[in-house]
């Protein structure tokens, strides 16, 4: 295949966003993004550029069997930290991996999708 970014000194965010128009943040499964992280992921990208992040496995493998305040409020707390990129039309969807061991649910999994933020 060969190298993908050019140099070193050149940010790998701007080469990116020159060649494909989304990117898919897994980052965001594996930690809650710091705030300046998610403002440089908008100042750095271009106007119509679309971001497409994991919610945290905190949200979905350790709090989901729970659904109540605690999942809420993990939820309310991902969602205020993408504020930045979906007030400025940049992010996509929302990506939800499940644990393997998830059995699905439909009323289990309506009511977390019912606690999900709006907008």
């Amino acid at each position: 295949m060969g190298v993908f970014y050019p140099t070193s000194t050149e940010s790998k965010l701007k080469h990116y966003t020159q060649v494909f128009p989304t990117a898919e943040i897994d980052s965001t499964f594996y930690a809650f993004p710091q705030s300046g992280t998610v403002l440089g992921w908008n100042r750095f990208s271009p106007k119509d550029f679309i971001f497409c992040a994991k919610i945290p496995q905190t949200i979905t493998h350790d709090k989901l069997a729970d659904i109540g305040p605690s999942l809420e409020s993990e939820l309310d707390r991902f969602a205020e930290l993408m504020l930045p990129l979906n007030n400025s039309g940049k992010l996509g969807c929302l990506l939800l991996q499940m644990p393997p061991k998830y059995k699905y649910d439909l009323n289990h999994l309506e009511s977390f999708l019912s606690v999900l933020p709006h907008g």
